[in-house]
């Protein structure tokens, strides 16, 4: 599961012929967890076993969806994901004050060495 299914297609054709891998695609105009739920459901398979994969802000969905021990579920695997959303700082405005100002004394080379290797 992922937002567009673009990034996992390069995945997708290494997959042996007996898996049959499914990508949810999430409408772009829909982003709380309670309405995406419907939509992971409903690409479930309703008579075959299946291993649920979540990425990125996928994880919580799948693991609610996995908590729901629906029929033909075998496995749970999370990449690069989390099972609750991170936190929030209590005061955004205390955020850009703190971080922003660290961040900025980092020289760009320095930043972009180590984001971007």
């Amino acid at each position: 599961m992922d937002g567009t299914g673009r990034l996992f297609e390069p995945i997708l054709r290494c997959f042996p012929v007996e898996f049959q891998p499914v990508v949810v695609a999430y409408p772009p105009d829909v982003a709380r967890y309670d309405d995406l739920i419907p939509i992971v459901r409903a690409a479930l398979p309703p008579d075959d076993p299946f291993v649920l994969l979540g990425e990125s802000f996928s994880g919580p969905l799948a693991v609610r969806v996995a908590a729901e021990n629906p029929p033909g579920l075998r496995a749970l695997v999370l990449i690069a994901s989390f099972v609750r959303p991170p936190a929030r700082w209590p005061f955004p405005a205390l955020r850009a004050a703190v971080v922003g100002p660290a961040v900025a004394t980092v020289p760009w080379r320095v930043q972009s060495r180590f984001l971007l290797g």
